[in-house]
């Protein structure tokens, strides 16, 4: 008998337990697209401030979507590059030496099969890595990054980096603007 009795409290105490970690799986994902929706990052603002914008996060398997807000004629075109953190322009000096041959400006515009003397770009899409937005640039390898010199042009590829993972992005054009999302 006394078995009986003791488990009946045992089951409400897990059910509790269980709508108690569902709640805080809803609440911590509130706000990400679903697993097939899309999230948007924008690049958007006037001369010196120009900035991304949007999502910080995204799940798996979700479509980003990266559109640009921009006036080329007056600011100049634009990337979304994904890499590491630690190759990132900090300051001033790091950004005006970013295009100097091995920094990760002049990496991406190689990548981009950009022509220093005309100012072609060859290959607006670089995908490396998995299909999809997974990859930064490293010191050593290309990474996954979108060209784009349009107002209003946008573009979209799942993500394929796995949760857990920060993507960390800026503007090989324009490196202080920098962004970094959040896959969950």
């Amino acid at each position: 008998m006394e078995r009986t009795i003791s488990m009946v409290p045992r089951a409400r105490v897990l059910a509790g337990v269980g709508g108690i970690v569902a709640a805080l799986l809803w609440i911590a994902f509130a706000g990400i697209a679903p697993a097939h929706g899309a999230q948007t990052i924008t690049m958007a603002g006037k001369g010196k401030n120009l900035r991304f914008g949007g999502a910080k996060a995204v799940r798996p398997g979700a479509q980003l979507r990266v559109v640009n807000k921009t006036k080329p004629a007056q600011v100049g075109p634009h990337t979304l590059s994904l890499a590491q953190k630690k190759l990132l322009p900090k300051n001033r000096r790091q950004e005006q030496r970013c295009f100097d041959e091995g920094r990760i400006c002049f990496d991406v515009a190689v990548a981009h099969e950009f022509d220093f003397v005309t100012g072609e770009v060859g290959a607006p899409l670089v995908d490396a890595g998995l299909e999809g937005w997974d990859t930064p640039f490293t010191a050593d390898a290309e990474g996954d990054s979108w060209y784009t010199e349009t107002r209003d042009e946008s573009f979209s590829q799942a993500v394929s980096a796995e949760s857990g993972r920060t993507l960390h992005y800026f503007c090989a054009v324009h490196p202080s603007m920098q962004g970094k999302i959040e896959v969950r």
